[in-house]
């Protein structure tokens, strides 16, 4: 009786220790199963950094050409000819009266005036056969002083052909002389030669 009693307890203890192991076997310890998260997180990562791609750089666009602004046409033409010139001659310091604007339009196309009755040679020889695209020199190539001419120079007058020398002297005598004759014959004021119809007051 007391020997099958001790087996019973032998029995009972064998079994509980047989179920403890059995548990204990059947779960991962505490560290292995915080590992494995820490596995499946760095595969995750792995694989999602894997799966990306590069992103591809965009193509290459032109840059935009800066924008143009398109400028006044300040002369324009005639048959390759400036309409309007202004007389901004080189060579002044300062003019000290507005600037003439002369219209080749006016005189070439509407007055039909030749070429040859404002340019001339050196000589004074007036230039026959000129048309709209021939290349003439500037007045003050060959009347080089800029301005009008002194009344007296060392106390002694000066003679026509030496204030010719003197650019505005040259210009003044060819247009006036013109526009007085223009007005005579034609028996009107429409050609101006005072100093305020041509050198208008500047705004």
């Amino acid at each position: 009786m007391y020997m099958r009693a001790c087996f019973l307890k032998f029995f009972v203890i064998f079994v509980i220790l047989l179920s403890f192991i059995i548990s204990s076997c059947s779960k991962p310890p505490e560290n292995q199963e915080k590992t494995g998260v820490k596995t499946d997180k760095t595969t995750t990562v792995k694989v999602e950094h894997s799966a990306a791609k590069t992103p591809e750089p965009e193509a290459l666009k032109p840059l935009p050409e800066p924008a143009v602004k398109s400028k006044p046409e300040k002369n324009k033409t005639i048959s390759g000819l400036a309409d309007v010139i202004r007389m901004e001659t080189i060579g002044y310091a300062k003019h000290k009266k507005g600037i003439v604007s002369f219209s080749h339009k006016s005189h070439f196309t509407d007055y039909k005036l030749d070429c040859s009755e404002c340019h001339h040679d050196k000589n004074g020889v007036p230039l026959k056969g000129l048309n709209e695209k021939a290349e003439v020199q500037p007045c003050i190539s060959c009347h080089k002083k800029p301005g009008q001419a002194p009344r007296k120079i060392n106390n002694k007058k000066l003679s026509k052909k030496e204030k010719l020398a003197y650019h505005a002297e040259a210009l003044h005598k060819n247009c006036i002389t013109c526009h007085k004759d223009f007005d005579k014959k034609n028996h009107t004021k429409a050609a101006p030669f005072s100093c305020s119809k041509c050198h208008l007051k500047r705004k």
